[in-house]
């Protein structure tokens, strides 16, 4: 068959006749590599596709790889192959225990035969969702290769070589090829890419077999009768290529140049047909072997070097595609108007020369298609002299299919057939609210989308997505025989948002008043706590912060967190006494009522206090429930609720005259108590410690209840700045020995310098404002004199966070009574920059710390 519609059929004279067709389905449908357009359920099949044949083992059993996507929240996914025709129902069986981000991937092992496979999906033991494909079958997988008698062919011009039509059960299955602008191309470039994708169907003649078969021609009708023996479907591969020879064969796969008018040698034709389809399709399906028909055209070469030529392509196709145990079945054919026995003694001594190389696996002779010997000319299954009538092609069709299985099907006993491979899987994860990111594998050279769209990864928001990934390049001819081709199963993606809204939590409470607390979240995909569970509420038994997420049930992408904190059980106890009088007499009674108050949120029980008495002070009468010894009160209080209170009262009175001082505090308590701590003292002012100050109407000592456990406090904490070390800030102070004085009197001034900031100060003077009449400067011990009546002095050195004092002494002089004398100061000058005063700009009021006053009255 030439696929190029431009070649025509050469009718020569008899004994160079070309093996050529001229037939190919024409169709306006294009379906390459298209997006998956089956409807989209919550759970779906997408591997393997409907119809597909896989290659069963010698054993009769395949293993298949089980592949597709859910929407919704799964922990199981199971499948069965249910029989047809031919094989065996099995049993459910887990494909994949709890998948995740979309996709189940596994096996299930089943016999030869045509199946429906169904799968169903459980969360906790209970089907949620089922799927399955209609058409599936484990059986034979062949590739055909040859001239036109392989390919399909016209003859005489008529239709006495029409196919005698498809195949009549549908478990004969072959790729779909169409006659498009991407066929036209694949001519052109023999790249593979151009090939159809998995897209299997039952041997119709509406559409060609890919790689290059237009015409079922006998082959579908063989597979009829193959099946029919063999109880199991069978897939064909079509890489014939009208008008080729075994010659060009051996040329092509070694990238050598031959002549021919429509078969191209650059691209390595006709043996690229075969090397694609065992790189594009066989990684997926698994072959059996290869059926040839090849040597009519070839009657023109010597006997050995048709040999040769059948030899080294079957032995390099092999090495080449490193396929070392491929089966090839080779026809006996030669017949062109007459028989040749020199190519069928090459392909007979060809198929010796294999078998009896300990370096070769089995090859095989195939049916014997020529007409008895003396036959010549045209012949009612060869109308032409060469190509097969359609009455030729049922009865060929019958002996390659009594060929396959003569003695007792011993060729697919000894032949070793190549399995399917398992497919790679694309990833899939969280882009945005709406849309999720498909990253097919690495380590591949090429990655294509459906539509024929490039690259590895691609956002998508909903729908199937079926793709290719290469490795290996169309650049040298060894690249080429090392490509594979691989289809990871499509991913069909949920529509909606992707990323769900942050969960509410409702909790029964926050605090462990109970030994549980459950904590309920809104989520409606699969919650996420930071403890690891997955469901959306848990109960907790211990505090501290629990936090969760909503994931989406298929494809994980996860809100943002909402968490809460879960606290100890605790009581916030309160203590406080009171008593029924503050001032009595020595040796006076009065009563002392304890009143401790749950304020909760717990409640607490075991609750006790104790009071140390002062000396003197005598317990004289207690409430049931109080123990006096020692000079120390014990209580116990009933359990209290929160919000609760219990009160006990006791009797005590001072025996010597005083003041005293009488504390009490709690000491335990069932729960922790939020915000003090029992038994730490009752110097700490915390809530659970109270005391009351008693007194005697004649004066005396003072006396204290004894402390002896107070937990040590810590330091007070300064509330000022931290210092600026590149600055020292000043600040100043008066202070008088008096304020109110009589004329004569001598009073003691002091100038307080302090050195607040975070360098040392140098330099420092100091100064007042003249003084004030009836004030007279008398001395000075830290060496200020008076000048102008201003008496001033220097600070040599005044360092971070020391304070300087300057004295000196005056004396009231004069006054009205009750007049006022304002004594001014200011620091006048210092070497370092002040952060918040300006040194002597004067004592008029500003408010800056380096400026101070004070007010002397003359009584």
């Amino acid at each position: 068959m030439c696929l190029n519609m431009r070649i025509n059929v050469q009718l020569t004279a008899p004994g160079s006749l070309l093996l050529c067709a001229l037939r190919i389905a024409l169709s306006s449908i294009v379906l390459v590599g298209g997006m998956v357009t089956a409807a989209v359920a919550q759970l779906q099949i997408t591997y393997p596709r409907d119809r597909m044949v896989v290659q069963r083992s010698n054993d009769n059993i395949a293993s298949v790889q089980i592949a597709g996507s859910y929407w919704e929240q799964l922990d199981q996914i199971e499948g069965r192959f249910l029989s047809l025709q031919g094989g065996q129902t099995t049993a459910w069986s887990t494909i994949q225990m709890n998948p995740v981000n979309g996709q189940f991937n596994g096996s299930l092992t089943a016999q030869g035969g045509w199946y429906r496979i169904e799968i169903r999906g459980k969360r906790n033991g209970q089907v949620v969702g089922t799927s399955s494909l209609a058409h599936f079958g484990i059986g034979e997988v062949f590739a055909i290769y040859g001239h036109s008698n392989a390919q399909g062919s016209t003859c005489n011009g008529t239709h006495e070589c029409d196919s005698p039509g498809g195949a009549t059960d549908e478990r004969v299955v072959k790729v779909r090829l169409v006659d498009n602008q991407r066929l036209r191309t694949y001519e052109q470039t023999a790249d593979p890419q151009y090939l159809p994708d998995l897209l299997f169907e039952q041997w119709t003649p509406e559409y060609g077999a890919a790689p290059f078969h237009g015409d079922p021609w006998l082959w579908a009708r063989m597979g009829d009768f193959l099946v029919q023996k063999l109880g199991v479907p069978v897939l064909f591969y079509g890489a014939g290529f009208g008008g080729t020879s075994i010659h060009m064969t051996y040329l092509s796969m070694n990238n050598q140049y031959f002549e021919h008018s429509f078969c191209r040698w650059d691209l390595q034709m006709p043996y690229a047909n075969l090397r694609n389809l065992m790189n594009l399709y066989v990684p997926s399906t698994g072959i059996r072997g290869i059926l040839v028909i090849h040597g009519e055209n070839d009657r023109d070469k010597s006997q050995e070097d048709i040999r040769m030529y059948f030899r080294e392509s079957m032995k390099q196709i092999r090495q080449k595609l490193n396929k070392g145990q491929l089966a090839w079945v080779i026809a006996l054919s030669s017949y062109v108007s007459m028989r040749h026995d020199h190519v069928r003694n090459a392909q007979y001594l060809s198929v010796a020369d294999i078998n009896n190389d300990p370096t070769q696996a089995k090859v095989y002779l195939g049916p014997d298609l020529d007409p008895p010997v003396g036959t010549t000319g045209p012949t009612p299954y060869r109308p032409d002299g060469a190509h097969y009538s359609t009455a030729g092609q049922l009865y060929y069709a019958q002996l390659w299919a009594d060929n396959l299985t003569a003695n007792n099907n011993a060729f697919f006993t000894t032949s070793a057939p190549y399995l399917a491979e398992t497919q790679p899987l694309a990833s899939i994860s969280c882009a945005n609210a709406q849309q999720v990111k498909l990253r097919l594998p690495d380590n591949f050279t090429t990655y294509r989308w459906d539509e024929n769209t490039p690259g590895q990864e691609r956002l998508v928001d909903q729908g199937a997505y079926a793709s290719r990934v290469q490795s290996g390049t169309m650049a040298t001819p060894a690249t080429r025989d090392q490509m594979r081709i691989y289809f990871p199963p499509a991913v069909a993606v949920a529509p909606g948002q992707k990323i769900p809204d942050v969960p509410t939590i409702t909790a029964s409470g926050l605090v462990l008043c109970s030994p549980s607390v459950t904590l309920q979240s809104s989520a409606t995909g699969r919650a996420l706590w930071n403890t690891g569970a997955s469901t959306p509420g848990i109960t907790v038994t211990t505090p501290g912060p629990y936090s969760v997420q909503d994931r989406h049930p298929a494809y994980e992408c996860a809100s943002g967190v909402r968490s809460v904190t879960v606290t100890p059980a605790a009581a916030d106890l309160r203590i406080q006494v009171m008593g029924s009088n503050r001032a009595l007499a020595t040796n006076e009674t009065l009563a002392l009522t304890v009143t401790i108050q749950n304020e909760g949120p717990c409640g607490a029980s075991g609750i006790q206090f104790e009071n140390k008495l002062p000396s003197n002070l005598l317990v004289t009468a207690a409430d049931a429930g109080l123990t006096f010894t020692a000079s120390t009160l014990t209580g116990t209080m009933p359990t209290l609720a929160p919000g609760d209170y219990a009160s006990k009262t006791f009797t005590v009175k001072p025996t010597v005259p005083g003041y005293y001082t009488n504390a009490l505090q709690l000491t335990a308590a069932s729960v922790p108590d939020p915000d003090s701590q029992t038994n730490s003292g009752t110097g700490d002012g915390q809530d659970d410690c109270a005391q009351i100050d008693i007194r005697t109407n004649e004066p005396g000592a003072t006396y204290v209840s004894p402390n002896p456990n107070q937990v040590p406090l810590p330091p007070v904490l300064g509330n000022q700045p931290q210092p600026d070390t590149n600055k020292a800030d000043l600040s100043l102070n008066l202070v008088s020995s008096l304020l109110i004085g009589e004329p004569g009197q001598v009073l003691s001034v002091s100038l307080l310098v302090h050195n607040e900031g975070g360098l040392d100060a140098t330099n420092v003077q100091v100064q007042t404002e003249p003084l004030p009449t009836g004030l007279t400067f008398l001395a000075s011990p830290s060496g200020l004199t008076s000048t102008a009546n201003r008496v001033g002095g220097t600070i040599g050195l005044l360092r971070s966070g020391e304070t300087a004092t300057l004295v000196f002494t005056a004396m009231l002089t004069g006054g009205a009574s009750g007049a006022g004398l304002p004594l001014k100061a200011e620091i006048k000058a210092v070497d370092q920059t002040d952060p918040d005063s300006l040194p002597g700009n004067s004592t008029a009021g500003r408010g800056e710390d380096d400026e101070a006053q004070l007010l002397i009255r003359i009584r």
